[in-house]
């Protein structure tokens, strides 16, 4: 190959090695309505794809963002799977914790405030919620939809089971 015609070549080519934004991408993305997403969106979404930047027409780059498009939403079913299989778990955990609140209301009307406190702290007050967060963080989905409301009954069954030691002279 003669040495201008390899300088060309590598020229041709330097962009989509270098993940650079294509002119294809760019005109593509100036054409586009900015009604929901702005031209920063496209261009950045369509760049750090190699395929996007190799495309040598609009076709190709329609092709290029569909199949990033499938596999952003393959990702999510994935992670909608995971928490769904950790979120029957935290069912669980949630389950248990409202029958053992059952038995402390039990054992409050009986007047076994000792029992109460005990079964607060043992199987109420940290146990589930803590397994239900560290499922969710840990999962494969490595997400928790249910951060918040994990806290607050956290909080909640804290300060209950505060109040039931303090009640059985515990504290």
């Amino acid at each position: 190959m003669q040495p201008v015609a390899v300088l060309l070549l590598a020229i041709a080519i330097a962009p989509a090695l270098a993940g650079g934004t294509s002119t294809i991408i760019n005109e593509t993305c100036a054409k586009l309505p900015n009604y929901y997403l702005p031209r920063s969106y496209c261009t950045s979404v369509l760049s750090n794809d190699a395929t996007a930047v190799a495309a040598p027409d609009v076709r190709a780059l329609a092709v290029a963002a569909t199949n990033i498009t499938a596999r952003k939403a393959a990702s999510t079913l994935s992670a909608i799977s995971y928490l769904i299989d950790d979120l029957s778990d935290c069912r669980r955990y949630y389950r248990e914790m409202v029958e053992s609140l059952a038995g402390v209301l039990e054992d409050y009307r009986a007047g076994r405030f000792h029992h109460a406190a005990k079964a607060m702290v043992d199987k109420v007050s940290v146990v589930p919620l803590m397994g239900c967060d560290i499922q969710l963080f840990q999962g494969l989905a490595g997400k928790n939809p249910f951060s918040q409301e994990n806290a607050d009954n956290d909080e909640m069954a804290r300060l209950a089971s505060d109040i039931a030691n303090l009640v059985a002279g515990n504290i």
